[in-house]
């Protein structure tokens, strides 16, 4: 009679056991890329909004001076010229006053483009390979006076 040699069921069992544990293990990892992802462009969809906001609203009244190298605002809310800077080195999107500070707008900038043409303002940013872009309506500033 010959010997006919094959898996226990044991040995069964264990490779069954490791085959499921990696399986796991696996679709662990896919699930939180996927979560931490969906957070991500959420995060990045509110830093949006919130950048809109400031630019278009009514706390600054933003209206076009100049764009040479840099957009330069005017807001007669406070009596004060902006400009407004893309910093590719840190990756930031910023509105500085003329004398001193900034505030920082949008962080992680990859691509940013800025640009007036016929009173409107067009801005076209890339922030974690989303492309995010407005067009908004600048009033020209009229005459400008400094505190």
């Amino acid at each position: 009679m010959k010997s006919c040699r094959g898996f226990t069921l044991w040995e069964c069992l264990v490779a069954l056991i490791v085959v499921s544990g990696f399986t796991l293990i696996v679709q662990l990892a896919l699930s939180t890329i996927q979560r931490q992802t969906f957070f991500q462009r959420d995060e990045d969809r509110l830093n949006w909004y919130r950048f809109k906001s400031t630019l278009t609203g009514d706390n600054l009244a933003l209206q076009f001076v100049s764009q040479d190298k840099q957009l330069v605002l005017y807001s007669p809310i406070t009596m004060k010229k902006y400009q407004l800077i893309y910093n590719s080195e840190e990756q930031l999107l910023k509105l500085t006053g003329e004398k001193n500070g900034y505030l920082p707008l949008l962080y992680q900038v990859s691509t940013c483009q800025i640009k007036v043409q016929d009173s409107y303002l067009s801005i076209k940013v890339g922030i974690h390979n989303c492309e995010y872009q407005m067009k908004y309506y600048l009033l020209k500033a009229g005459k400008i006076y400094e505190k």
